[in-house]
């Protein structure tokens, strides 16, 4: 028997239960606490690098991560920590690669990023979210974006346990770190610490972000856009002058 608390401060609620054994989790066993009209489950989706390059932020896991990471862990027989990294954003694989491969991301981590790699996988990317565990809506479209600053929970997240994963000591080569969304981006630029919105505390510690369409096939359109725009601030010189790469 494993407990949740073994995986995370709880900076959200400071609630530590159980996990039950493989085969009998269920959703209801990962439930954190409810906010007005969302409710967060324990899910930890992401990747355990030891040195990553890049960090990959998405806004929050969503209903399809969440159920993922039970399947995983149940049906599986993996521990905790495989099922989140194997419940990451893989569907969305093919978009965020072209994407990565226009801003020349390949050179940075020096390894080529065909139309199978596995991000969740990786060592040179770590995978992550604003909000680590899966924040559901009540109702219809679970997985619906919101604004992690409406709610005190997935604000203390955001504040504390992701602001600490990015600021990671061990991660010394990790400069650049992508954004995916307007709501992401937009929440960095909302919620503050340390008297600076999360942005500016994290560039004011040696970090570059930048904001990249999310990968969505629904949101198709303004990736088309991206790719086609000559003009994005964060040319491959610009990389590697923050990478001190000739």
């Amino acid at each position: 028997m494993v407990r949740n608390s073994d995986f995370c401060n709880l900076w959200c609620t400071q609630k530590a239960f159980d996990i039950p054994q493989n085969g009998y989790l269920e959703k209801d066993d990962l439930f954190l606490g409810g906010e007005r009209n969302r409710r967060l489950y324990f899910s930890l989706v992401g990747n355990k690098p030891k040195n990553p390059v890049v960090a990959l932020v998405g806004l929050c896991p969503g209903d399809n991560q969440l159920k993922k990471f039970i399947s995983c862990y149940n049906e599986e027989g993996l521990t905790l920590q495989e099922s989140a990294i194997n419940s990451g954003f893989s569907k969305l694989r093919k978009n965020l690669i072209d994407m990565l491969n226009v801003l020349g991301i390949d050179e940075i981590i020096q390894e080529k990023i065909s139309s199978d790699y596995n991000f969740n996988q990786s060592e040179k990317f770590l995978v992550t979210s604003l909000v680590k565990c899966a924040s559901i809506k009540d109702g219809g479209n679970p997985s619906e974006a919101f604004d992690p600053s409406k709610y005190e929970m997935t604000e203390r997240c955001v504040k504390n346990r992701f602001v600490a994963d990015i600021l990671n000591p061990d991660f010394k080569n990790m400069k650049l770190v992508i954004i995916m969304g307007k709501h992401g981006w937009s929440a960095i630029n909302t919620i503050t610490t340390n008297n600076k919105t999360i942005k500016d505390y994290l560039e004011s510690n040696g970090k570059v972000l930048v904001q990249i369409p999310h990968p969505s096939g629904r949101n198709i359109k303004y990736i088309q856009k991206f790719l086609n725009d000559s003009n994005f601030p964060l040319t491959i010189d610009t990389l590697k002058k923050l990478y001190d790469l000739s």
